[in-house]
């Protein structure tokens, strides 16, 4: 039974965040070695850690009906957002995911998958439910951001079943979206090569998995990797975890996924006992999205999935992506609030188990 607030699932994503950013400085020296000791993007990134954190303490503070009832006019400016990208966006990688506002670089659909889990915890008809998705993942295909489409649209369909859809009808059109979204990937030239680096199994998958190895079971020391001098691509974003096993080892990967994992399910089982429906669905899809990105990312790095750029949350560099998360895990720390609240209120009718 609760007695008291879990605070640990209210640290777990500061904790992360904090093993982040000693990996990102970490990841970073390589870049900066013998100019400075603190580099400038690793300062930009801790005052990112900084504002999300405080962001995340004050919408904790917030309650979640904000979010429900403005879920039509966020998804309305982040489909917006997405449609200004694809025509005007900044162009990075062979890829237009981004907008220069010249003192910062913002990603819109890192908010249009939270304004999307918004619109889906309202919106009760399964077709508007069904389009919004759709709309939300083309948009997202087409800057082109392949992982970005396939997770927007197993987070739709995985919360229109949540709500009770049958699945046979979501199967369908996860199989038909699914077989369009691969068939963009293998025509698009920078992601048809990440899928057949992964198929061939080439040295570069290959290199980033013996990296980890190297670290062994306690890592070879914080700051002491080599990987990230030339073996590993982006250590300090796409695969930071690469970075934590070769530096933290098995020690420091097992405590990375014991969090995601803790964070997870302590989470979802809490936000059951939300009182209204659609807090549950805005909760639960929330730390679904947390979740399947932390998970893809892992995965990429051991070499069971192609590359797909997906940053790990809390954790890799990246503005945008961080103050999401933080955005995202505020409002399901509100839910928690008012979902222990009210288990309280209840205490006397059902036994919990949380």
């Amino acid at each position: 039974m609760v007695k008291r607030k879990p605070y640990f699932v209210f640290l777990a994503p500061i904790i992360l965040g904090l093993i982040g950013l000693v990996m990102v400085y970490s990841s970073l020296s390589p870049l900066y070695m013998g100019r400075t000791v603190l580099p400038p993007a690793f300062l930009k990134q801790f005052g990112v850690f900084v504002f999300s954190v405080l962001l995340y303490l004050l919408i904790i503070k917030i309650r979640p009906v904000l979010w429900i009832k403005g879920a039509y006019v966020f998804l309305g400016l982040s489909i917006i957002a997405l449609i200004f990208t694809v025509f005007r966006g900044a162009e990075i990688n062979q890829a237009k995911r981004w907008i220069n506002l010249g003192f910062i670089t913002i990603q819109p659909s890192m908010f249009a998958q939270l304004s999307l889990i918004f619109y889906l915890a309202r919106e009760k008809r399964f077709l508007q439910g069904l389009i919004g998705t759709i709309v939300v993942s083309l948009l997202i295909l087409i800057q082109p951001d392949i992982s970005g489409a396939f997770i927007t649209l197993t987070l739709g369909l995985g919360i229109l079943f949540i709500r009770g859809v049958q699945i046979k009808r979501l199967a369908l059109v996860f199989l038909i979206a699914g077989i369009v979204i691969f068939a963009s990937g293998k025509f698009h030239g920078k992601s048809k090569r990440r899928i057949e680096i992964f198929v061939e199994s080439t040295k570069e998958v290959k290199s980033t998995v013996l990296t980890m190895v190297h670290g062994g079971i306690t890592g070879v020391g914080v700051g002491e990797g080599l990987g990230k001098f030339s073996v590993v691509p982006l250590p300090y974003s796409d695969y930071i975890f690469v970075t934590i096993g070769e530096e933290m080892g098995f020690f420091g990967t097992t405590l990375v996924l014991l969090l995601f994992l803790f964070y997870f399910l302590r989470g979802t089982k809490i936000v059951e006992y939300a009182d209204k429906p659609e807090y549950k669905i805005l909760g639960t899809g929330i730390l679904l999205l947390i979740g399947m990105e932390a998970l893809i990312h892992i995965l990429t790095c051991v070499g069971l999935f192609p590359d797909s750029g997906e940053p790990l949350p809390f954790m890799s560099q990246g503005g945008s992506a961080l103050i999401a998360y933080f955005l995202g895990a505020g409002i399901v720390g509100s839910i928690i609030n008012e979902s222990i609240v009210n288990w309280w209120r209840h205490r006397g009718t059902h036994t919990a188990r949380i």
